[in-house]
């Protein structure tokens, strides 16, 4: 499948890409040239240097899944919303890793006190 890749500093999810039964089309997308220019060359692989506080939907259209990591603790909430809503008009599956180092605390929240927060 076609998938768009963003912020490749995390690339680790990035260097799983080589499954030989299961052929795919890259696009990552960096704001940073320097990184860029570390990806080694491969067919399957397209760079483009973007500002990432602007989503072109070009860059969705025809993408089987839209991920990246150790993005999203660098994103505003309404930059999230945007880019799901491309993921949405394009029906583009999101999967997107986090990792935290630090403490959890979670208290019940919502009207009816059934949803976490």
């Amino acid at each position: 499948g076609r998938i768009l890749y963003f912020n490749i500093e995390g690339q680790d999810c990035f260097n799983t890409r080589s499954d030989p039964y299961t052929p795919s089309e890259w696009l990552l997308v960096d704001h940073d040239p320097a990184l860029l220019a570390l990806v080694e060359p491969d067919p399957s692989v397209r760079t483009v240097e973007r500002d990432l506080r602007n989503l072109d939907d070009g860059l969705f259209a025809g993408r089987a899944l839209v991920t990246a990591s150790a993005l999203l603790d660098l994103v505003s909430e309404s930059w999230l919303r945007e880019l799901v809503s491309h993921c949405r008009a394009h029906s583009a599956a999101a999967l997107f890793a986090l990792a935290y180092d630090g403490p959890l605390a979670f208290e019940p929240g919502g009207r009816d006190g059934t949803h976490w927060k």
